[in-house]
This record gives C-alpha cells, structure tokens and sequence, in this order.
C-alpha cells in the first residue's frame, strides 16, 4: 500500500530509475507572481509547452534533476486533459498525468494510466486558508481516502528564487498506512515545491526552473 501512495505523489519509480547522471537546467533568481486570485488557472498552468525544471532529493542525499512539461490536451471518455509527460536525468520517463482545472480547483484525473475515481483534487478554489475536503477514491483497483487541507500563503525560498506559495496537505490512507504529501503553489507558476512523507523518509521536489507556455 505504501508503494502505491508513494507512486501517486512523487513518482518514486523516477526517482530510483538508473544511476546518478549531470544535472540539467540551470537555477534562475525568477520572483514570484502577483498575489493570489480566484482564477482557476493562477496556481497550476497548463497550457501546453509549459514546464516545470525541478530537483528531487530523496532522502539519501542524492539529488536528481526532473522536468515536468505539458505536452499535449487528449480527450479521454469525453474529458480533455492536460497530459503531463516527466523527464528524468534527460531521458522521458514512463510516467504521466492527466490534469484538469476548474472554477472549484485542480485535479489529477489519471496517474501513470491509472484512472483515479473520483479525481484527485491538489488544490481547492477560491484560495482560502483553513479549507478542508474529504473524498474517497479508488486507483488501481484499491480505496483510499484523502483529507486535504489548504495552508496561509507563506514565503518559500527554492532555487528559482522567492515565491508566496499555498500550502496545500493532502493525506492519503488506506486506514492501515498513509501517507503525508504538501503542495507549495505560487500564481501563475503552480508548484514551486513539494515534499513527501513515506513514513519511513522525506522525499523532497524544489523547483529550479520555470517556463511558461509560448503565447
């Protein structure tokens, strides 16, 4: 189960994917965005071409170097959906994500061709310290249930510089295990860092680079 949970929020079988290679992308001093708005695209674009530079520490001080990019919009069952592709130590790794934003959040509709019903929402709109949301879903065959809570803005410094992020915590459980996942989202650029609890270690996503889709 443990596995599972991990799999859904950091993607750990990129992380333990071949040995240690260059880093790519280089960190830039980019500020953070205007204060938060109700917009529902403010806190994880996904137009297609935008992208995402990060580093991954996983806990054992090794640091990996990621790229996360939506490459496409694909009507799947009657949704379209960003499909979010991950490079990993410079090649495309396996693993994808199919999102969807509206006026009431952001939602992980499909993990690594995993559906995930009902969708996993990462964050809740209208921004608002102190909301709470329950759900129950499945994924592979397996329930879960998810307890998601949004933080106060706060200043979080990553590589690419300064940003006023929410915090979002979102817990996931099977009743036996869970696990402990909070998303940072800064307007207009989505997540800026991230950071998981297995149980067992922390895993670590910090953001060294941003690019926003070309007009």
């Amino acid at each position: 189960m443990r596995k599972v949970i991990g799999t859904m929020l950091v993607a750990l079988a990129i992380v333990s994917a071949g040995a240690p290679r260059p880093a790519v992308g280089q960190a830039t001093k980019e500020k953070g965005s205007a204060p938060p708005t109700e917009k529902a695209a403010d806190y994880y674009p996904l137009a297609v071409g935008t992208k995402w530079h990060y580093e991954i520490e996983t806990g054992n001080g090794q640091k990996v170097p990621l790229v996360y990019q939506i490459e496409k919009l694909e009507r799947i069952e009657g949704r379209e959906l960003a499909r979010l592709e991950v490079i990993a130590r410079g090649q495309k790794s396996p693993y994808t994500e199919h999102l969807h934003s509206d006026t009431a959040g952001v939602y992980r509709d499909r993990m690594h061709n995993l559906d995930l019903s009902p969708p996993l929402r990462l964050i809740k709109y209208p921004v608002k310290a102190g909301e709470h949301w329950n759900s129950e879903i499945t994924v592979g065959g397996r329930k879960m249930k998810v307890e998601g809570t949004e933080g106060p803005a706060e200043e979080v410094q990553v590589p690419a510089g300064k940003y006023r992020a929410i915090p979002c915590s979102i817990v996931i459980s099977d009743g036996k295990e869970q696990s402990t996942n909070v998303f940072w989202f800064a307007a207009g650029v989505g997540i800026v860092k991230q950071k998981t609890n297995l149980g067992i270690r922390d895993v670590i996503m910090e953001l060294t680079k941003f690019e926003a889709a070309t007009p």
